[in-house]
């Protein structure tokens, strides 16, 4: 797996997130609202400068940080996702949520961090494997013949089916359409 490719993927999240909002959360597992989008960049006094990959707040308050992965997180990952939170949390002044994406591997949904003795980090995962592309291709391809719009759902699961990993050699299935 190339991970030159990262930042190509985190754009095409970035944008999925960006247009279906609160619909992408649903997608992911995430039942709440998007409140508002906040700022992903953060500046500590030291001047060095993080950049989150997208952060928002959620109906209920509490700040929803999810970053997109690829190939999957890994421990030193970890380290990084908690700085973003204590970053966030100190800047917005409520508790912070993070949701790593993963591309290639449910393996990571296993990694904490311990913090001190009594303390640990382990935030919620979502792999992009786990999702029923069959099921929703076979509901896009008979809406697509009849001209029946899709849903949200069908249309973000068309794009995140391009840039699945498991799925890029079954692409074909698309072209039937």
């Amino acid at each position: 797996m190339n991970r030159e490719i990262h930042p190509v993927y985190d754009v095409i999240l970035k944008m999925i997130v960006l247009i279906y909002g609160t619909s992408f959360l649903n997608y992911i597992g995430i039942e709440k609202e998007i409140k508002s989008i906040l700022g992903v960049e953060f500046v500590t006094l030291t001047g060095k400068k993080y950049i989150l990959d997208f952060l928002c707040q959620l109906d209920d308050d509490a700040i929803c940080h999810i970053e997109f992965q690829f190939p999957s997180a890994s421990p030193k990952d970890l380290d990084r996702f908690f700085d973003y939170n204590i970053l966030s949390q100190v800047q917005h002044q409520k508790l912070t949520e993070t949701l790593v994406f993963n591309f290639i591997s449910s393996k990571s949904k296993d990694l904490t961090i311990k913090i001190g003795k009594s303390k640990s980090f382990h935030p919620e995962h979502f792999y992009l494997g786990d999702v029923d592309f069959e099921t929703y291709l076979k509901n896009i391809n008979i809406k697509s013949k009849s001209n029946i719009k899709l849903t949200e759902f069908e249309e973000m699961t068309l794009m995140l089916i391009c840039i699945c990993p498991e799925w890029e050699n079954k692409l074909e299935t698309l072209q039937y359409m």
